[in-house]
Formats: C-alpha cells, sequence, structure tokens
C-alpha cells in the first residue's frame, strides 16, 4: 500500500487514500489543499518518533495559513491551454506534431483576518478547478453503419439507451476545494484551533474506448469522484516552560464510489463487427463494441468514517525530552463490490444480438435469498 512508504498530512491530519485503491496515494483528485493556502510544508524522512508511525518512507506535512491581527486575502484566475504547450513529439503516436487540444483554468479566493484582536482569527480559502480536453482518441473505426443501428435500435426496444460511440463529447475534470480555519488564543499557554476541509473532485473514465479491437458506447464509462470532507480540532497547552501537551480530535468522511454514466443494464459485449485497427490499418470482421453498465461498476461502492483522537504530553529533562500520550483510531468501511451484478453477456455476432439468441458467455452475481447488501 502506498501509505506505509509516503505518508501525507494536513495540519497533522492524515491525508492519504484510506482505501489503497489510488495509485498516487492520496484522497483527492489533486491536492488536498490549495496551493494558496499554504504556510509551511514539513519534510522528515523516516522519522524516527513515536507519535509516527505506519510507514517507512517520508511524512510529508502540509501546514495551512491562520488569520492574523491585520486583514488579508486574494482573488486570483488562473488559465492555460493548448497554445501554452508544445507539439506532440511521440513519432509513434497518431497526433505526432500536433498540439492536443485542452482548456484548464482555477479560480482561488481567500480571506483572513480578527476576529477579536490578539485572541480570535479566522482565515478561509475556496479553490475551483476545471480542465476541459478531448477524449480518449479511439484506435478502432467501424466501417458498416448498418451493424450498429442493429445494434442500438435493439437496444431502443429494450428501453436502454446506449449513448453516442466514436468518443464524443469532452472530458471534463473537476475538483472544488475548501477550508475554513478558527485559531483560538484562549490564554498565554494555550491555543485552540478547529479547522474544516472539504474537497470534492470528479474525472470519467472511458472504459473500452481505445482497444485496437472495437470500442465502448459512451453510457459505459463512468465517473470517478473523490470526496472528502475533515473536521478537526487541536489544543496545544504549555503548562510549565518544561511540560506541553497537544490534543487532537478528528472526524473524516471519504467516498470514491463511481458514478455510471447510463441506466442500470447489464455488460453487453457484440463481437464480429467490421472495421479498420488503428494500429495496422488492417480491415478485420472480428471487431466488438461494449455497451451497458461497466462489468466492474454495476455493484462499487466505497466509503469510510474514520474517528480519531490524540493526546501526549513532551516534558524536558535537561538534554532528554520525555514522551508520553495516546492515540484512538476508529475507521469505518463500506465496500459493496461484485462483478456482474446486472448481468454480462458477449454475443458472436450481430445478428445473434438482435434475436436475442443463446449468449457465448454470460455472468450473473446475485445476492442470495434473505441476504441485503448490508449483510
Amino acid at each position: 500500500e502506498f501509505r506505509r512508504v509516503l505518508f501525507r498530512s494536513v495540519d497533522g491530519v492524515e491525508s492519504n487514500d484510506p482505501f489503497g485503491l489510488k495509485g498516487d496515494g492520496t484522497n483527492a483528485l489533486r491536492s488536498p489543499v490549495a496551493l494558496d493556502s499554504l504556510q509551511a510544508i514539513d519534510i522528515q524522512l523516516t522519522p524516527f518518533d513515536v507519535r509516527r508511525a505506519g510507514f517507512t518512507g517520508v511524512l510529508i506535512n502540509t501546514i495551512t495559513k491562520s488569520g492574523s491581527n491585520e486583514f488579508h486575502g486574494s482573488v486570483k484566475y488562473e488559465f492555460t491551454n493548448q497554445d501554452y504547450r508544445a507539439k506532440n513529439p511521440n513519432t509513434t503516436s497518431a497526433l505526432f506534431g500536433t498540439r492536443e487540444p485542452f482548456k484548464e483554468r482555477s479560480y482561488n479566493y481567500s480571506l483572513g483576518g480578527p476576529i477579536i484582536r490578539n485572541r480570535l482569527f479566522f482565515y478561509a480559502n475556496y479553490d475551483d478547478y476545471k480542465r476541459t480536453a478531448a477524449p480518449p482518441a479511439t484506435s478502432f473505426k467501424y466501417t458498416d453503419q448498418t451493424q450498429i443501428d442493429a445494434i442500438v435500435a435493439r437496444a431502443k426496444s429494450l428501453n436502454y439507451d446506449v449513448g453516442s460511440l466514436g468518443g464524443s463529447g469532452s472530458t471534463i475534470t473537476t475538483q472544488k476545494t475548501k477550508l475554513a480555519k478558527l485559531d483560538w488564543n484562549i490564554s498565554d499557554g494555550q491555543r485552540l484551533t478547529a479547522t474544516y476541509r472539504n474537497n470534492e473532485g470528479i474525472t470519467p473514465v472511458f472504459a473500452g474506448l481505445t482497444s485496437n479491437f472495437g470500442q465502448s458506447f459512451s453510457n459505459y464509462w463512468y465517473d470517478a469522484p473523490q470526496k472528502s470532507t475533515v473536521y478537526s480540532a487541536v489544543l496545544n497547552s504549555q503548562w510549565t516552560s518544561d511540560f506541553h501537551t497537544e490534543a487532537t480530535v478528528t472526524y473524516t468522511e471519504w467516498n470514491g464510489s463511481p458514478k455510471n454514466r447510463g441506466a442500470a443494464f447489464p455488460a453487453v459485449q457484440i463481437n464480429g463487427l467490421t472495421g479498420v485497427r488503428g494500429d495496422t490499418g488492417a480491415t478485420i470482421t472480428t471487431g466488438s463494441v461494449l455497451f451497458g453498465t461497466e462489468f466492474s461498476r454495476q455493484l462499487n461502492q466505497v466509503y469510510t468514517k474514520n474517528w480519531q483522537s490524540k493526546l501526549h504530553g513532551d516534558y524536558a529533562i535537561g538534554n532528554h525530552t520525555i514522551t508520553v500520550g495516546g492515540e484512538s483510531d476508529q475507521i469505518k468501511y463500506y465496500n459493496a463490490f461484485a462483478q456482474g451484478f446486472y448481468g454480462s453477456y458477449t454475443f458472436a455476432n450481430v445478428a445473434a444480438w438482435v434475436a436475442g439468441t443463446p449468449v457465448t458467455t454470460y455472468t450473473d452475481a446475485k445476492l442470495n435469498p434473505g441476504y441485503t447488501l448490508d449483510d
């Protein structure tokens, strides 16, 4: 698991992928906090600290900004597109020598300052990111439109809309990042920090679109979201010049359940289609097309809830520091996953699909009688 090597945190609160499915190990599509809200980044290589556990490599702790006695704020807009990018240098790519079209923009707003001077401060940041690009280029090209029309017509007779073909439309990736923070100087030796963070991002996945032997209709695609919400409170207390304590309470919710584009329907593959392979240019009659609900996304719900509390104290004795404390970490996982929950059918050719004749392969995953998804 990625987090066992690289541990990420924001203001001391863990910010790793809680389920272990993302390749980069994060719990967001982009950064869990906006760049403009960063005060500092603390990087520690294999820290030898009893309070740091569960990983063997690098700790990266991001420290966010706080309010002060002076009001400060910012408004920022960033934009880029293909005009600011070099041409594709890959000589084996169909896009060699071109600039792949895309548009990327982000808005960021921040404001911080005093609520009660010298005592209570606030800071807030909002970031809105959007990237629009062309979908992945298809490799296989169908040459017999009558086959496609027959497939669509039969699906409509079953009250199912397969969507469009050919990778039409745009790839739109978004993420909205929110941060709100209060700092309260309770006394000269005590400071309480309360933080709210929210991330909502989503990016499309074009399942089955770029094969050399076929394509997929658009309602076979799905969107992959990353949503997380964090509430945390940290109380730092300096009781004497030698004794310091830190108490932390955190609640985190994360949801990575994919969203299907079309209505619920079995995954269907139809073989025996005529078309041209993009890699060789050869015309074949063994092409295929996919539609319905993608095989592994028919039942795929995953989210976590995490309650965490920590209390530790540091007591300095000369050149030595004694650390004593405890930690409670409770995680609730919900993972409902079954491939082929609506069914999966493979037809040898278009005629078999239209006639509804026996399929070449078939999968149907069902709950046992008397059971529900919560059992």
